[in-house]
C-alpha cells in the first residue's frame, strides 16, 4: 500500500519525522511532496535534499507552487495528482484540511498527532528561533541554519 505526505517542510523538523514515521510503519511506499515557491525561508530543493538524505526509502518529490494558482483548491488537487502520477490509498497529515483534501483527491486521510502532543513544535516557531530550537530540526538541516546565523 502507498501513502503520501504533502507539506512545505520549511524547515523539516521532528514533528515531520513523527508524521513520516507513522506513514512508514503502515505503508510499503511513502511519497513525500515538498511544496516550494519563490521567497520561502529555505530553498525547496534543499528541503528535498534533506528529506532524501533522512528518508532514503521514501520517494521525495518537489511540487512547484509557482506553476499554478495555489489559492485555488481545484488547482491544488490537479497539481498534486500530476505530481503523484496516481493517487495513493492514504494521505497522512496533522492538519485540519486533511479530510477535505483527501476527499478531493479520492483517498483516505490518516490524521497523526493533530494537537502536536508527541512533538510540540511547529516550523513557524523554529524559523523564529532556529538556533534556540535546533534540537527539533532534522539533523540534515542543522548545519545550514548554523551557517545562516553567522555574521
Amino acid at each position: 500500500m502507498t501513502g503520501f505526505i504533502i507539506g512545505k517542510f520549511c524547515p523539516p523538523h521532528l514533528g515531520h519525522d513523527h508524521l513520516i514515521g507513522a506513514a512508514l510503519k503502515v505503508t510499503d511506499t511513502v511519497i513525500i511532496i515538498v511544496c516550494g515557491k519563490q521567497g520561502q525561508a529555505v530553498p525547496a530543493e534543499l528541503r528535498v535534499q534533506w528529506l532524501q538524505e533522512t528518508y532514503p526509502s521514501a520517494d521525495v518529490r518537489l511540487l512547484n507552487q509557482d506553476s499554478f494558482d495555489d489559492t485555488n483548491e481545484v488547482a491544488w488537487t490537479q497539481a498534486t495528482k500530476e505530481c503523484l502520477g496516481t493517487v495513493p490509498a492514504l494521505m497522512f497529515s496533522s492538519e485540519d484540511y486533511g479530510n477535505h483534501y483527501a476527499d478531493l483527491l479520492g483517498c483516505q486521510h490518516v490524521l497523526v498527532d493533530r494537537d502536536r502532543v508527541a512533538v510540540p513544535i511547529s516550523a513557524t516557531q523554529i524559523l523564529a528561533r532556529p538556533l534556540e530550537l535546533e534540537e527539533y530540526l532534522l539533523p540534515a538541516a542543522r548545519s545550514w541554519f548554523r551557517l545562516q546565523e553567522r555574521p
